[in-house]
């Protein structure tokens, strides 16, 4: 953990753009914060997640005083949103792993599966009992083939995108 919150501080020093740094942050800091996120049946810390996020693209900037969901959505994008990336990874992974062994059951009541539950709440998502995340206007079939997962990830992002402006409407 450390070592990412060096590793942002070192981005916000970058003398590059800051669509650059968004970019950096985003597939650095975002893939290493996530891996392994809600395998132990926790939450990711979104708090120090944003902290690392903001100082990467930022610098040691203190006078940022954007509104967070408009900024995570339009600069951010979902990648500054590590509980997001986490239940997408997940749900990928989950998705894989039921391609590569077919008539696999889930077991949803898991810890695992607990957490992803919650994580899917706060965007709206539920998760039924044969693994098949739905919203008001799509869904995640898991027991689909892998080939599918990028046309779910990108309805769950548009998801995603909702909540984000809905949240800022709605202060």
């Amino acid at each position: 953990m450390i070592l990412v919150q060096l590793v942002s501080y070192a981005f916000g020093t970058l003398q590059v753009s800051l669509r650059f740094r968004v970019a950096i942050a985003g597939s650095v800091l975002t893939s290493k914060m996530s891996w392994g996120a809600l395998f132990n049946g926790r939450s990711p810390n979104t708090k120090q997640f944003h902290k690392m996020f903001k100082t990467a693209v930022h610098g040691n900037l203190k006078n940022a005083r954007a509104s967070v969901p408009l900024t995570k959505f339009f600069l951010w994008g979902h990648r500054g949103d590590i509980l997001f990336v986490a239940c997408q990874k997940l749900l990928k992974a989950v998705t894989s792993c039921r391609a590569t062994r077919p008539g696999i059951r889930l077991k949803l009541d898991t810890p695992v599966f607990n957490a992803i539950r919650k994580a899917l709440d706060v965007f709206q998502c539920n998760i039924d009992a044969e693994g098949r995340v739905s919203w008001s206007h799509g869904s995640w079939d898991t027991s689909a083939p892998l080939g599918f997962c990028d046309r779910f990830a990108h309805n769950l992002r548009v998801q995603w995108r909702k909540i984000m402006l809905r949240s800022w409407l709605s202060k």
